[in-house]
């Protein structure tokens, strides 16, 4: 079979999507990782019960707004939505929804390089690049986001108002996955603009519906129109300063080192006939996220600079495989006329990009494989094998996580500073007292390794925040009692005999 023709490709694309479902269940993720994660979770479960806030403090972890009556998470709505099926086969089955969403991109994908009639095994590019395979082992909301564009660019490339109309409508599904999509979808109006005012106006009508909802829902559960769970999304375009600039420049430095020429690709090739949308797109996701986004307030490794790091930047590099994959398509047909080697053999070039992506894919798979298991699957094991249904848990930081009400086993928790965790702590929820009132419960303290030896801001926040914990805990070691440690994780639980408490 030659490179091009359709049962050759077709027969890699199924075979390359079987391995990278295996690749997935050889290495699948146990748990998730950050407190981010939890929000979604957590959302998910309150909205499969039709509500969207938590009246308990004991189970609102990690919430931004209190409404007087609820505490309501700063989370957007649309991940969680996507996780309500899979609540009932548990955390593996939430865990499990980041592949289903990998591969319907992948298949989209497929679609609109049948459109443009670019060869379909350019998309073996999206299905094994790490940052794409790191995320599908997520319960974060980028994959989605890029879902629900990559859908809308499908329908965008053809020739019918109804479609314009669908496109637009797909893009504004992608703010309420998240808000900062918003610069993907003016971009696409803006272009839409610049080539048909009659594509622009069925574009920006399809997004009607979409932009309705949000301003209903922010207005009610907010209290505006433009008010989010942070606050007003209005200053998401007033903070431009002259010291995100590096931020910025190490963005484009990563891009350009990651896929060689993708950020070009849009000036350079000429099949898809979007040139201007996929410019302006990457224009604004760059400039926006690296105003936004802060890149160095995280630890840095070789294995996260190309997964964790690019998190924000997933949708721009699911786009922009469109026309990356549109240049290499005219590349390589031009190489294989002149290397006598591919023109014999032109399934070498295929080949050869999957057996070095899925080798990459797997190495990455394995590294964030150790980091759940030894980590925050442990984490969670402890916790829950050595408290009982009801308990009170005090900890500090992110250790929320471990807790979702409805889905894991019942416990309850307080943070020992509930501010950031209680939306400021409006109700003034002092947990020590909590605690004493219960005359029972366990004090969770935790002092990851990857963290304890990191500088970065987020990470000096994370210490002055365990700090408080820890030295709670010293002034009250006699009310104490060890009954639970992991010392590869610094874990150590200690249930509480009911003794006197020095705040």
């Amino acid at each position: 079979m030659r490179l091009g023709e359709g049962k050759f490709e077709d027969a890699a694309l199924v075979f390359s999507a079987i391995a990278c479902i295996a690749l997935f269940m050889l290495f699948f993720p146990p748990f998730y990782a950050s407190i981010d994660e939890q929000g979604y979770l957590r959302n998910a479960v309150l909205l499969s019960h039709g509500k969207i806030g938590e009246p308990a403090p004991e189970y609102a972890s990690r919430s931004t707004v209190f409404n007087g009556t609820e505490y309501i998470s700063d989370r957007v709505l649309g991940r969680s939505v996507s996780l309500i099926p899979f609540l009932p086969f548990g955390i593996s089955g939430v865990m499990l929804s980041g592949l289903i969403i990998h591969l319907i991109n992948f298949f989209i994908l497929i679609k609109i390089f049948e459109k443009l009639k670019v060869s379909k095994i350019f998309s073996l590019i999206y299905l094994f690049l790490p940052t794409f395979i790191w995320e599908s082992r997520t319960l974060y909301p980028e994959l989605l986001t890029l879902t629900f564009f990559l859908a809308a660019f499908c329908f965008y490339i053809s020739e019918r108002r109804r479609d314009w109309a669908v496109s637009g409508f797909l893009a504004g599904l992608a703010v309420l996955v998240r808000y900062d999509a918003v610069y993907g979808v003016a971009a696409m109006a803006l272009a839409a603009l610049i080539s048909s005012r009659k594509k622009f106006l069925w574009f920006f009508l399809g997004g009607i519906p979409c932009a309705a909802f949000l301003f209903a829902f922010n207005s009610a559960v907010y209290g505006g129109a433009f008010t989010s769970g942070n606050g007003s999304v209005l200053r998401l375009f007033l903070r431009f300063s002259a010291d995100r600039l590096p931020n910025f420049i190490a963005y484009l430095g990563i891009l350009l080192l990651y896929l060689p020429l993708m950020l070009a690709s849009p000036f350079i090739e000429k099949k898809s006939g979007l040139r201007k949308e996929f410019a302006l797109f990457a224009a604004a996701y760059l400039v926006f996220n690296g105003m936004f986004t802060d890149l160095f307030n995280f630890d840095f490794s070789l294995s996260s600079l190309f997964t964790a790091r690019l998190r924000y930047l997933v949708p721009l590099i699911g786009v922009l495989i469109i026309p990356y994959a549109c240049m290499l398509d005219s590349w390589t047909g031009v190489l294989s006329n002149k290397i006598g080697l591919l023109r014999k053999n032109p399934a070498a070039t295929p080949l050869a990009l999957f057996v070095v992506m899925f080798l990459v894919a797997a190495y990455s798979s394995d590294v964030h494989q150790d980091y759940l298991s030894e980590k925050r699957s442990a984490a969670f094991g402890t916790i829950y094998a050595n408290t009982e249904a009801g308990s009170l848990i005090l900890g500090s930081s992110d250790d929320s996580m471990y807790f979702v009400r409805g889905f894991f086993p019942d416990r309850k928790y307080f943070s020992i500073d509930p501010k950031p965790d209680l939306a400021g702590n409006p109700q003034g929820i002092d947990p020590v007292a909590e605690f004493r009132k219960a005359g029972k419960g366990y004090m969770l303290l935790i002092d990851y390794t990857n963290v304890s030896s990191d500088t970065s801001p987020r990470a000096e926040l994370v210490k002055g925040e365990r700090k408080k914990a820890f030295d709670f805990y010293e002034r009250n070691h006699g009310s104490f009692e060890l009954v639970a440690e992991d010392k590869k994780i610094s874990l150590a639980l200690y249930r509480y005999n009911g003794g006197p408490l020095q705040e």
